[in-house]
């Protein structure tokens, strides 16, 4: 039998090797045969490692690279996501339950503090009624002071008709606030900015006292400590609300929106003869009311925002 030679070095080789111990390529004919074979024993071509090895230590090396092979599961070409990642994905929850309760539990405002808010647009609305009572009041008062009451019985009797109507209204308005106002009570938003200044004021006179040595530093540091979180919790709760007043306000901007649309839609049912004009004025009238309101609740929310 001739001498076997690599035929990439010429060195000489031994009969069974597969690869070249000097250069560590393939030796064409016996890697063939190696390829023909894995092909159809597993279906697939196993590349060799291009490293040099010695006898016995290379092939034990090769057995144990072509179970790792074995094992790996590989995932298609442009899908960069191992099948692990993948799967991980799916089981993963797209948000934290608890951070997203937690998150609404703060948008979402206390039934009492939304009650006073609601009692604060009340008595806005009924401040605006009394306000325009007041401008139909001036103009009678002063029908009441001009030449033609004293001349005319008949016009005399109308503006007194008309005063005495106005006061009654008036009396009734002024009645409906003292029974809000009395309902409301302390407002709770205006007892977290008392307390902020209450507690900043404690704590700069807290200081001044010290640096007079009128207090001591253990009872300075222990009075420090209590107005500071009394003053910190205060101000969380402020900012908690006002967050809450402005996610209000963009729910009731949201409102007007959408009645905005009805009334296009309305003036287009109108235009197309769908509803006559007397239904048209109606549902226009109550819709620009609607709105109104909206813009009232808006403007008395605004003053809470600390914006």
């Amino acid at each position: 039998m001739s001498e076997k030679t690599c035929p990439h070095c010429g060195r000489s080789v031994r009969e069974g090797d597969k690869f070249c111990i000097f250069c560590g390529k393939p030796l064409l004919t016996d890697f063939t045969k190696t390829i023909k074979e894995s092909t159809e024993k597993k279906g697939s071509i196993i590349f060799p490692p291009q490293e040099s090895r010695v006898e016995g230590k290379g092939e034990q090396k090769e057995e144990e690279e072509d179970e790792v092979k074995e094992e790996v599961t590989p995932f298609g070409s442009g899908d960069l996501t191992p099948p692990e990642e993948k799967q991980k994905k799916k089981e993963s929850i797209p948000f934290d339950v608890e951070e997203d309760e937690e998150l609404l539990d703060t948008l979402e405002m206390e039934d009492e503090m939304r009650e006073q808010f609601e009692m604060k647009m009340e008595l806005a609305i009924l401040y605006g009624k009394k306000d325009r009572l007041k401008e139909k009041l001036d103009k009678i008062l002063g029908d009441a002071k001009s030449e033609r009451y004293e001349l005319d019985i008949d016009f005399a009797k109308e503006v007194n008709m008309r005063l005495e109507a106005i006061k009654e209204v008036q009396r009734e308005l002024q009645s409906q606030i003292d029974e809000v106002m009395e309902r409301l009570g302390t407002f709770k938003l205006d007892e977290f900015l008392i307390t902020i200044e209450e507690k900043r004021a404690q704590l700069t006179e807290l200081k001044r006292k010290f640096k007079l040595g009128k207090i001591k530093q253990n009872i300075f540091e222990q009075l420090k400590r209590e107005y500071a979180t009394e003053y910190r919790k205060a101000q969380e709760e402020l900012e908690k609300i006002r967050k809450q007043v402005r996610n209000w306000i963009s729910k009731l901007k949201s409102e007007i929106n959408h009645e905005e649309v009805k009334k296009k839609l309305l003036e287009g049912r109108f235009n197309t003869k769908e509803i006559d004009k007397e239904t048209f004025e109606k549902k226009k009238e109550e819709l620009l009311r609607q709105i109104e309101e909206f813009k009232q609740k808006i403007d008395v929310l605004s003053n809470y925002t600390g914006e």
